[in-house]
């Protein structure tokens, strides 16, 4: 009986800190879009940004630069 009831102390005190972080992340997460918004000049330049970002082109292209980095330094 004594083992279940901290358990579900535990538990209780496992999820309201799980409720708080997701809170405090959702918040933050806002505030940096709105800033990336921002600074790439308007939704609509952010639009284009976010575009630019997920074109296979554009992955490919950092994914070669990434691996030339890596292989100067000796890791692979």
């Amino acid at each position: 009986m004594k083992i279940t009831k901290h358990f579900d102390t535990i538990l209780v005190i496992i999820l309201a800190l799980n409720a708080i972080f997701l809170l405090y992340i959702s918040f933050f997460k806002k505030d940096a879009v709105s800033l990336e918004i921002m600074k790439s000049g308007g939704s609509e330049n952010f639009t284009l940004v976010q575009q630019l970002y997920q074109h296979p082109s554009y992955v490919a292209q950092q994914k070669d630069g990434i691996q030339q980095g890596l292989e100067s330094l000796g890791v692979k």
